[in-house]
């Protein structure tokens, strides 16, 4: 049933009960009144009778026993009445008398007829009020006939007695009617009144059931209607806060249940909605965020242009990179601001219509910023047209691409130049001396190729370090550039080495100028760190046509003959000779044939003894590495070392050199083994973990290994070498300083590190009694062992002399050839037989040394 029906109803029904309660109470007091008006009609009547016959018995009373003494004393006394003022009853008044008695009768006659309408009850108060009447009426017609008679006075006298005791009893009896009629009317006006009151009583009793009727009926609409009215008026409310949270479902089957079902059901829509709102808005947001990002990120800006090439927008990225204001832009000509490359009239964005108003991709063009400098953009745009075809303008975007271009620039550069002094590097070269040689095919003529290798340039790096290596590579370079004409050029090709490609000069006159005069500038001294350094330089030359027009022939044949002046002696310039490849060949397969033998182990250890001064006893050997070449025998080390350290065969090497090293000096009890470290090991990383692997997996104790360096590995990383040096320590690895006084601050490291061992070089020991210098600084450096509580090792003893001047001086070890030369690890255990009679071997004579 819907709701307004319900309400209907019962509205209707209240007012029902309402209106017949209302009805009851009227009827009640339709009775009450017609109760009230028959009681009044009723009583007022005899009342006012009553009241009539007492005033009617009263005056009877009074004026007929009034005149009935005056007359009688008039007739029958003889004197005079005592009250002179006495009326004298007249005929007139006589009359008056039956008046009264008449009215009296009258009276009497109208309450007898009242009375009648009384019930039987009031019968004995009626025959009373009737006998006293009748008598007093009797009375009063006797006296009056006594009067007319002329009657004695003691007659009249008692007459008047008798009617005065018939008037006080009717008197008495029509005041007790009266008042008991009055007292009955009081009763009824009280019945009336409390009638009255339940009538009101009843009213109000039904007023009240209808308002609580109405009151139920209010509270059950409030139930009904107000409560979800509340609660869709409170969903609406948190829906305008934003919170959409659907109402729960009612059962109510009418309008209210409809609407909140509905209402829900809304709620429920709009909160899928806005969820789905809400996630469309997150992924713009966040996709017009990552747009800003990468707009941020980037250069770029979206510019527009109107039919006639006039800007019409320009974003904000493009007044944040020129510093232009929009002011100074909209409305201005695009070509004003931006200059394409292609063209170099100032017209070109016009010139697109001749294009058929072609899409722009990627156009270059230049543009300047506030102050003035210029600028490097990349254009792209597509025209824009009305749905009427007519050509509107061009949209598109603009990138900044000034620090792209200028970083191609620099890696161009760098790709065609050397990083560290800025020559061109050997691409750059390699295209010029491409041209030169295109030249000479053309229009004859000759040109010069020169390596150029720097000498004793290594020594430098390892004692000085890299800095200072580099720092002199500089030097060189200002001082090559200054010998050679602007058609020459001057490249890097790596490291110490430099080519020189001479052009427009006579050959091979003009080449052996320019190495003459690079030889005289390079011989001179360079200052570096506040240092004088001598280099020299090798120089190798090959020309063109003469030995190749092949550009990759003539560098190869230029570096055969550097190769040859380093091999003569340094400090030289040498041409280009048949024969001298070969030379080249060998030591490329030199390099070759020595990778092979590292990775074959065909390498050999010999070791020279260390002997102990005073008991000349081994007290361990030093490792060197010796090479059985097939085919070519025993190589020197000088000669397959240094290719080692040039080609970093340096690495493996010298890790094979110590693990084999290790492994057999397990094998001579009381002896420690001797290892040299190069520069280059000990740059690699992890250098204690390699000593500390190598130490474990050979079984030798830390306290027999001693690792030799030299004052190349503490130029370079000093921190990190005497980090290095102190964790070999801690290992109990002893560390020994090996060429001690041959470099430039060997003092300044026994100050930064505490080396257990100082190797005086062989120099100083060949050229004791022969140099008074050699004698007083091996004299000096065996002091300072002495006091720095270090080891001192002499090397190079090779006369007795030597070693009885060592021995005087205090010299702990010594070593050479003296004592014996490097030698096989089988023939160490027969060395320890003559040192030490008690090893495992069999018993050897004692020492001749």
């Amino acid at each position: 049933m819907r709701l307004n029906y319900k309400i209907l109803i019962g509205l209707i029904s209240v007012l029902v009960i309402w209106a017949g309660t209302l009805g009851q109470s009227y009827r009640t007091m339709k009775q009450l009144e017609s109760e009230y008006t028959r009681t009044v009609d009723e009583t007022l009547p005899i009342i006012l009778s009553l009241e009539e016959l007492r005033f009617a018995t009263l005056r009877i009373v009074s004026s007929t026993s009034e005149n009935a003494m005056i007359m009688a004393l008039q007739r029958n006394s003889d004197v005079a009445p005592v009250d002179s003022d006495m009326p004298t009853p007249d005929a007139h008044e006589i009359h008056e008398t039956a008046i009264g008695i008449s009215d009296f009768e009258r009276v009497f006659e109208i309450y007898s007829n009242q009375v009648d309408l009384y019930d039987s009850a009031d019968g004995a108060i009626r025959d009373l009020i009737g006998s006293n009447g009748t008598a007093l009426t009797d009375i009063s017609q006797r006296l009056e006939a006594a009067l007319e008679n002329n009657a004695s006075t003691a007659e009249v006298l008692e007459m008047k007695e008798v009617m005065e005791d018939a008037e006080a009893d009717i008197l008495s009896l029509i005041i007790g009617q009266i008042t008991d009629e009055r007292r009955a009317l009081r009763l009824r006006q009280a019945a009336l009144r409390q009638g009255i009151v339940d009538a009101i009583d009843n009213l109000m009793i039904s007023a009240a059931l209808a308002a609580f009727g109405i009151t139920a009926l209010v509270i059950l609409s409030s139930l009904r209607i107000i409560k979800p009215i509340e609660r869709l008026t409170a969903a609406a409310v948190r829906i305008a806060k934003g919170d959409f949270a659907p109402l729960p479902k009612v059962t109510q089957n009418d309008e209210i249940g409809a609407l909140t079902n509905a209402f829900s059901d809304m709620s429920s829509n709009l909160q899928n909605m806005i969820r789905r709102h809400q996630e469309a808005t997150d992924n713009a947001l966040a996709s017009e965020q990552r747009f800003r990002d990468v707009a941020e990120a980037s250069s770029d800006w979206i510019w527009e242009i109107g039919s006639d090439y006039r800007i019409t927008f320009v974003s904000g990225r493009f007044f944040d990179v020129t510093g232009l204001s929009a002011r100074a832009v909209i409305g201005q000509p695009i070509s004003k601001f931006l200059t394409p490359d292609r063209t170099a009239t100032a017209d070109c964005f016009e010139n697109l219509e001749l294009d058929g108003l072609a899409p722009i991709r990627d156009m270059r063009c230049r543009y300047s910023d506030i102050t003035n400098q210029t600028r490097i953009c990349r254009l792209s745009g597509k025209p824009l047209f009305h749905k009427t075809g007519t050509f509107m303008g061009y949209r598109g975007t603009a990138s900044d691409i000034t620090a792209e271009v200028e970083a191609q620039d620099i890696a161009e550069h760098l790709a065609l130049h050397d990083a560290l002094t800025g020559l061109p590097n050997r691409i750059f070269m390699a295209e010029r001396l491409d041209q030169n040689l295109a030249k000479i095919r053309r229009h004859g003529g000759a040109v010069s190729v020169i390596c150029l290798d720097l000498d004793h340039f290594k020594e430098v790096n390892d004692t000085l370090g890299h800095a200072a290596g580099d720092s002199l590579l500089k030097s060189v370079t200002k001082r090559l550039e200054s010998t050679l004409r602007i058609t020459d050029t001057l490249a890097r090709l790596g490291g110490d080495e430099f080519v020189i490609v001479q052009s427009e000069a006579i050959q091979p006159s003009g080449a052996e100028v320019l190495c003459r005069r690079i030889l005289q500038v390079i011989s001179e001294p360079f200052e570096v760190e506040g240092q004088n350094l001598y280099i020299g330089a090798s120089l190798g030359v090959s020309l063109a046509p003469i030995d190749s027009l092949d550009p990759e022939q003539l560098l190869k044949n230029a570096d055969v003959a550097m190769y040859r002046a380093k091999k003569d002696g340094r400090n030289s310039f040498r041409f280009f000779e048949a024969g001298m490849d070969a030379e080249l060949q060998e030591r490329k397969a030199m390099e070759r044939d020595l990778r092979v033998a590292i990775q074959n182990n065909e390498l050999e250890m010999y070791y020279q003894p260390l002997i102990e001064t005073h008991g000349r006893a081994m007290q361990g050997v030093e490792a060197l590495v010796r090479w059985n070449r097939p085919g070519f025998g025993m190589v020197p080390p000088g000669d397959f070392i240094p290719l080692a350290e040039e080609t970093g065969l340096i690495i493996p090497l010298g890790d094979w050199i110590l693990r084999t090293s290790c492994r057999q000096a397990t094998e001579w009890p009381n002896l420690f083994v001797a290892v040299n470290l190069s520069p280059t090991q000990f740059k690699q990383q992890d250098l204690i973990g390699l000593v500390k692997q190598v130490l474990h997996d050979t079984g030798l104790t830390p306290n027999r290994l001693e690792l030799e360096i030299t004052e190349g590995v503490l130029l370079e990383q000093t921190a990190y070498s005497l980090m290095t040096l102190r964790g070999l320590q801690e290992l109990g690895v002893r560390i020994a300083m090996d060429d001690f006084g041959t470099g430039y601050s060997s003092l300044s490291y026994l100050q930064m590190f505490a080396f257990d061992k100082i190797k005086l070089d062989q120099s100083f020991v060949q050229e004791l009694g022969k140099s008074s210098g050699a004698t007083s600084i091996v004299r000096t450096v065996l002091d300072l062992g002495r006091s720095l509580g270090m080891v001192t090792t002499a090397e190079g003893v090779e006369t007795a002399s030597q070693r009885d001047y060592l021995t005087q001086q205090g010299c702990n070890q010594m070593q050479g050839y003296l004592f014996s030369r490097p030698i096989p690890a089988a023939e160490i255990k027969n060395l320890l037989l003559r040192t030490y009679p008690d090893v495992d071997v069999p018993v050897a004579k004692a020492l001749s040394w």
